[in-house]
């Protein structure tokens, strides 16, 4: 089977130019829905009347068939893997069938790579920095009330250890400002694949404006640097806040893998038994590191297992969580290695309070359950509350045009937990949604629309050659749609199109 971090192979040429002729007939439908659309709505309309009867047509007849043939085939192949494997008997074609899926896997990820770090991370920075900060879940723009400090480096090992530090702002007046609440480290998500802590931050802010310092830690990412490397970095970066800030006490705080690191870096705290078994095993002084004593961890649709994983989600995302955690996953002589959360459960003795939050559609819940469900028969003081929503509903903008469930799930766990960790008792009531003003509503679904339209052009934005003509063709399709982004506010100001419609 290849290594994840092996070289990706090149595409054919064949390849990409079968992929510039679709994506150049894709530019040009949409080039002529969009005319249709500022120039003739009647005929956009009619044809949206019958395509959408054309959709439900193949919705209702053909997509469910070809959605349960492939799940079928997908289930049956499992069957009969588990099948040889029980009777002794290698599946003949599984180096193949794997070594598909891993290309596959890694072409994804090189394309979610790009995507972020070309469209989000830029659009995320001017997010915080004050040129567009629009409204947040707490009712505030994103940098009101705060000071943010970037790119910290917190050890010299990696060139990602580095983190940011968001503050509350100095308060004006002759008043001393009341004591520091205990300050909060934060390790983002992302699979152990992707993201960083600048996609992140807008999904902190709000513990910065309730006083709270809020560490947020970069870590190195897999497949490049596998487990135990972003752990080892999460202690380091906690050494280093006591050492550098003075923090003698800490609140962890992580969503979806980031859930799962500082879960086991509270596990390792606590209990030191596995934090020598980890000095052993990788070499590093973590002994000898002085450590911030962990009051409490909250973790957010936490990635916390791999034993049981996804109870009755479909074989493609079976397959994303199986290509995911063979990245992050050991290899070599430390291939034994536990290294989720839940594989830890026989050396942990006591673990601090900890709060689980997590959406009943998400497909890793059951690995918050089973954490529940572990840390209560250990005597741990845990908190729990699930969602109707499903993973990462949490860090969105406001502004965005999300489902309703999402906006009320977003609302009632930031309301979760700013009362934990202020220590206090967590309430049944729904949390309040803040309205968005028209101007950051329109601006929302023009992000948005950009932010997620834009991904499919990225396939040509990164294959090299083809990236004058992708870039042109999105400044095209900027310019395009911003007369057409116009005169939808003006309807919606004015309760009608302009004349020229």
């Amino acid at each position: 089977m290849p290594e994840m971090g092996d070289v990706l192979p090149s595409a054919s040429s064949v390849f990409w130019l079968g992929l510039l002729a679709l994506w150049l007939l894709f530019a040009l439908c949409l080039l002529l829905l969009l005319l249709l659309l500022a120039y003739r709505p009647p005929t956009f309309a009619w044809l949206c009347r019958n395509g959408l009867a054309a959709l439900r047509w193949v919705g209702l007849g053909v997509l469910p068939f070809f959605r349960f043939a492939v799940s079928a085939s997908w289930r049956s192949a499992c069957l009969a893997a588990a099948v040889l494997k029980a009777c002794g008997v290698t599946w003949p074609f599984s180096r193949t069938f794997d070594e598909v899926c891993f290309f596959a896997g890694r072409m994804v990820l090189r394309y979610a790579r790009a995507w972020l770090a070309i469209f989000w991370t830029p659009y995320h920075y001017v997010f915080m920095s004050g040129l567009r900060s629009p409204q947040h879940w707490d009712g505030h723009r994103s940098q009101a009330g705060i000071t943010l400090t970037r790119h910290v480096r917190y050890s010299a090992a990696h060139r990602d250890e580095t983190l940011d530090v968001i503050r509350p702002a100095a308060q004006p007046g002759p008043t001393p400002p009341p004591s520091a609440p205990t300050p909060i480290v934060y390790v983002h998500g992302g699979a152990f694949v992707a993201a960083s802590s600048e996609l992140m931050l807008h999904g902190t802010c709000f513990l910065g404006r309730a006083g709270f310092t809020v560490f947020s830690l970069d870590y190195p990412l897999s497949p490049e640097h596998r487990h135990p490397v972003a752990l080892v970095s999460v202690l380091r970066g906690l050494a280093f806040i006591r050492a550098a800030y003075g923090v003698e006490r800490c609140l962890l705080f992580g969503d979806s893998a980031g859930g799962n690191l500082v879960s086991m870096a509270a596990a390792m705290l606590s209990n030191r038994g596995l934090l020598e078994e980890l000095a052993r095993r990788t070499g590093e002084p973590l002994l000898e590191f002085k450590y911030p004593a962990v009051e409490r961890v909250a973790l957010l649709y936490g990635f916390l297992d791999s034993e049981a994983p996804l109870e009755g989600a479909s074989w493609v995302v079976s397959l994303g969580f199986r290509f995911v955690l063979d990245c992050y996953a050991p290899r070599g002589v430390d291939s034994d290695m536990p290294y989720t959360f839940l594989a830890l459960r026989d050396g942990i003795a006591t673990f601090p309070p900890t709060l689980l939050l997590a959406g009943e559609a998400d497909p890793i819940f059951p690995s918050t359950l089973r954490a529940r469900d572990m840390l209560a028969s250990k005597g741990v003081d845990v908190m729990y509350r699930a969602y109707p929503s499903t993973h990462a509903f949490l860090g969105f903008p406001r502004s965005w045009p999300l489902p309703s469930e999402f906006q009320q799930s977003s609302a009632d766990a930031m309301a979760a937990i700013l009362a934990f960790v202020r220590g206090e008792p967590l309430s049944d009531k729904l949390a309040p949604i803040p309205a968005v003003p028209l101007l950051d509503r329109f601006l929302g679904v023009w992000e948005a629309s950009l932010l997620v339209g834009l991904a499919p052009l990225l396939l040509l934005l990164v294959s090299g050659p083809l990236f004058p003509l992708t870039l042109v063709l999105c400044c095209f399709l900027l310019v395009l749609v911003g007369p057409v982004g116009g005169n939808l506010l003006f309807r919606q100001m004015h309760g009608k199109f302009p004349e020229h419609w």
